[in-house]
């Protein structure tokens, strides 16, 4: 499997400035004020129409282009066909915008996040809190571009060889027919021994990082994971995620006979006929 490096380091909109194409009256003085030349490119369009215009000539290398709108009651509609028809066009489809709403407006709010507006604030506006969303949005925007060419790298997928499938269906099936009459005694021996189901399964991770159920018998008390914490102590494995104990009280009589006879790996024979494991 390959892996793309997703280097936030190397990120555009981490180190680069950000351009920002908006158009308002009423908060220009404080737009141009917080956003510092030095992080960001302003460029101020006149009315809704100049952003129709700018953003029909902007350069496609203009990936991570920020647009922010003034928004009232007259201009509402307008912003709002101008949003949708972004969002109709491959190069600017993926472009940040915001609203400013001259006064607040839970319908504004909830119409402008339906069309895909990124996010809406409201007079008085908390300046310093939108150069950070913009910088925000701008990052991951970028870094939302890297890892979606992760489902670009063609995936490796391993197949086992026919000639080793057939073999290990044949002898996987052969053998769970010889051994039915030894799966129907251990099964009952389970039963009486303990109470419990008579398998136990849990997750593993296959070729591929495909994961799969794995299949045993029974060789603990119910209970078991439970009884993890007041054993810890006995862990032969200091400071380990992996557990051994010697004389492991949560084992069973037929547990420890199971297990010293490997019998207890048996059931993984239908794991080889599912193809999840190999011979």
């Amino acid at each position: 499997m390959q892996f793309i490096n997703v280097n936030v380091e190397n990120n555009p909109s981490s180190n680069a400035i950000v351009n920002i194409l908006y158009y308002s009256n009423l908060f220009d003085e404080d737009i141009v004020k917080i956003f510092d030349p030095s992080e960001f490119f302003l460029k101020k369009a006149e009315s809704i129409n100049d952003l129709k215009y700018y953003t029909h000539i902007i350069s496609t290398s203009d990936v991570f282009s920020v647009i922010i709108i003034e928004v009232d009651n007259s201009k509402f509609q307008e912003a709002q066909d101008f949003i949708l028809s972004l969002k109709t066009n491959f190069y600017t489809k993926s472009f940040t915008t915001i609203f400013l709403l001259s006064e607040p407006s839970k319908l504004f709010v909830k119409k402008a996040m339906e069309i895909g507006v990124s996010d809406c604030y409201h007079a008085p506006v908390p300046y310093d809190d939108l150069k950070e969303r913009v910088k925000f949005l701008n990052f991951y925007k970028a870094l939302r571009s890297q890892v979606s060419q992760l489902s670009q790298v063609p995936q490796v997928v391993y197949r086992i060889p026919i000639l080793k499938r057939l073999l290990d269906l044949a002898v996987a099936i052969i053998s769970i027919i010889i051994l039915i009459p030894l799966f129907a005694i251990v099964a009952v021996l389970i039963k009486l021994d303990s109470n419990g189901p008579i398998f136990y399964n849990s997750k593993r991770v296959g070729t591929g990082y495909k994961i799969f159920d794995f299949y045993k018998f029974r060789t603990m008390r119910i209970g078991a994971e439970a009884e993890m914490a007041t054993l810890a102590s006995k862990n032969q494995y200091e400071n380990s995620s992996f557990f051994k104990f010697e004389n492991d009280p949560r084992v069973t009589k037929l547990g420890n006979f199971l297990r010293n006879t490997s019998i207890d790996e048996l059931p993984q024979l239908w794991n080889v006929i599912k193809g999840d494991m190999s011979l």
